[in-house]
């Protein structure tokens, strides 16, 4: 998935329970992430119709992160930009 901010255009890469993001233009790691259980999918979700899109993360349990810029090295257990689907 690509994701470009203000400052860098960036490669965000699945595996397993890591998300890394990668900066093309600088080519350099950025970070990586570290979910609680394995990422299944990278999408795009915004709040309404006029606002950005920003990346989200659907993990193997149904949760949903939303914002994955945001997210610090380790996703916190009170990460509050989630859901669960059941």
């Amino acid at each position: 998935m690509i994701n470009q901010t203000e400052e860098s255009t960036q490669c965000l890469i699945a595996h397993l329970k890591f998300i890394s993001i990668f900066d093309i233009l600088n080519w350099k790691w950025l970070r990586h992430i570290e979910f609680p259980e394995e990422v299944k999918c990278l999408f795009y979700q915004r709040e309404n119709y006029y606002s950005k899109f920003f990346p989200c993360a659907l993990v193997s349990n149904n949760d949903i992160y939303f914002g994955i810029q945001n997210i610090p090295d380790k996703v916190p257990e009170d990460f509050e930009d989630k859901i669960s689907i059941d």
